[in-house]
């Protein structure tokens, strides 16, 4: 090793493992010795220690340095393995990903070792012929790393690859639903029978993205199909909930709107998470139905949209005055961790009538004095005479309350979120209140 030999390759086919593991740091460590890494390159096909970290990680990368269309073969065929461990087999895959623009940093001991930008089609064409094996891999990993390089490759998945994904229970949703989509971009014509088999999956979500591609894919079926999911006890609200979208949309039709005109004629049935999205689908197609008020947005939200709301929002802006847990957010308004705990009614009054009921210590005041003094901040509390006011560096003041000459109102620092926020808004944002039940 000190002297830089090649002959060192030779041990690479020592029977013992510790043996062959040295070899291979002899060969690609520090400056590694050139002449000997189309050898350690193509023990990776070849080895029988298939699963020692530090030798296959040396192996995939020596093949990364040679970035010839062989190597890329041989690292996209360890890929495939399923003898081997996954976090190996991402290895190779992340090495398959930056083989056209390896950068300037070794992938396995961090070397400054540059190395130039290659064609980008070895790596395309190795991935290829590997696609389908990988796609319905048992792994949800090497199934969504797989569809990621498929993407950055710009590879246009096979039609049969991405009907077995498609079909696949096993594979993660977010994999199925991208096959969905593909093949709908593909008009194959398996995908009806794909969509099919996607309404009898267990995910909400592969059945809802089904039902929106059927709707421009074929929507007279599509409405079938909306019919089916509105009167089912299987569906969920999210479901029901994009069904009466489509409605209003993509299957806006004569059809569609003797569906509205049905669920409107018996509309105190409706259930109360649905009322929102039925007069605003009626309201688009410009049928008469009772005006969507905010009790409607007491149920039906979605949390994880409500909290993206409650952080994001530019004109809402939630998180600038409040904390929904310790350390994070601002004490201007009340810490909503606990909010969970209180009622939903409780979150709409709040969010569209703050000043009806102000958390006591959240409320704004000004004081006159007899002295002509002003005071003014947040009421804190008033007992036995004194009142208490906190200003904005968080000091407390104290006044006797026969020294006051004049008050104001107490009023609530937040502004009425109705005129801010839509009903649809309201509604998630109340769903992702209700998950917040920490003990206080």
């Amino acid at each position: 090793r000190r002297r830089a030999d090649p002959k060192v390759r030779h041990f690479l086919y020592s029977p013992f493992k510790n043996v062959v593991a040295e070899a291979a740091r002899a060969i690609h460590d520090d400056w590694s010795i050139p002449n000997a890494i189309p050898a350690l390159a193509r023990s990776l096909a070849t080895t029988k220690w298939i699963k020692d970290e530090g030798f296959i990680k040396r192996a995939i990368n020596a093949n990364f340095h040679l970035g010839t269309p062989e190597a890329a073969t041989r690292v996209a065929d360890y890929t495939i393995r399923a003898d081997v461990p996954e976090e190996l087999r991402l290895n190779a895959l992340d090495a398959l990903r930056q083989w056209s623009k390896p950068g300037k940093l070794d992938r396995v001991v961090g070397r400054y070792r540059p190395l130039s930008d290659r064609d980008p089609a070895i790596a395309t064409n190795a991935v290829y012929k590997k696609l389908t094996n990988l796609l319905i891999d048992p792994s949800q990993k090497i199934q969504s790393e797989a569809m990621a390089l498929a993407r950055l490759l710009k590879i246009e998945i096979p039609g049969e690859a991405l009907v077995a994904v498609a079909k696949n229970e096993s594979s993660i949703p977010a994999l199925r639903i991208e096959a969905l989509r593909a093949l709908a971009t593909q008009k194959n014509e398996k995908l009806l029978a794909c969509i099919t088999s996607a309404f009898e999956s267990k995910e909400h979500s592969i059945r809802i993205e089904a039902l929106k591609i059927l709707a421009k894919f074929n929507p007279v079926l599509a409405l079938d199909r909306v019919e089916v999911v509105l009167s089912s006890n299987k569906a969920n609200t999210l479901e029901k909930q994009t069904a009466l979208a489509l409605l209003g949309g993509d299957l806006a039709s004569a059809k569609g709107d003797s569906i509205l005109n049905l669920l409107l004629n018996s509309f105190e049935e409706c259930p109360p998470s649905l009322k929102l999205d039925l007069t605003e689908a009626a309201a688009v197609r410009q049928i008469n139905a009772p005006d969507p008020n905010f009790t409607h947005t007491l149920e039906g939200g979605d949390a994880d949209r409500g909290r993206n709301l409650f952080m994001n929002h530019i004109a809402a802006q939630c998180i600038r005055c409040h904390k929904v847990k310790d350390g994070k957010g601002s004490d201007i308004g009340p810490n909503l961790k606990s909010a969970g705990l209180q009622g939903r009614g409780h979150h709409l009054e709040a969010i569209v009538d703050p000043q009806k009921t102000i958390t006591e210590g959240y409320g704004s005041i000004s004081l006159t004095l007899e002295n002509g003094q002003s005071i003014a901040g947040l009421f804190k509390s008033e007992m036995k005479g004194v009142i208490e006011i906190k200003d904005a560096e968080g000091v407390i003041t104290k006044v006797v309350s026969e020294n006051v000459k004049e008050r104001t109102p107490v009023i609530s620092t937040m502004p009425p979120m109705g005129a801010i926020l839509t009903k649809r808004e309201i509604r998630d944002i109340i769903e992702y209140l209700s998950t917040l039940k920490s003990k206080k």
